[in-house]
């Protein structure tokens, strides 16, 4: 009966080796959900922009970046970029620039 190296330090040491522990899952709060082995959610434009308006007001007025923006939706950032873009000729969100084009966001009339 072979035995892995932790097993048989315990043995030597009499302690129980440490088990991994599982990550709990979290709980889904999407009106549709994710289909089996699908990166993102199906795309809503409804729950993307309440997603985007509730990320940017949680900032105060600060720039938020790209990146932070598109896992808060989870949906495809190609979709989500392309309504952040329609939100802001609408007048709702600025885009600007730091070190890649257009990768932060804020609510619009923030100075």
């Amino acid at each position: 009966m072979a035995k892995t190296a932790a097993e048989q330090l315990a043995l030597c040491l009499d302690f129980e080796p440490v088990r991994a522990e599982r990550r709990k899952p979290r709980a889904q709060d999407r009106r549709k959900p994710r289909q089996l082995g699908e990166p993102y959610y199906p795309f809503d434009a409804d729950l993307a922009r309440q997603t985007i308006l509730d990320q940017l007001r949680k900032a105060g007025g600060e720039w938020v970046s790209k990146s932070r923006i598109f896992r808060a939706c989870g949906m495809h950032p190609g979709d989500v970029a392309a309504l952040a873009w329609r939100m802001a000729d609408d007048g709702m969100v600025e885009i600007g620039q730091k070190f890649w084009p257009y990768d932060r966001y804020r609510i619009a009339g923030v100075q």
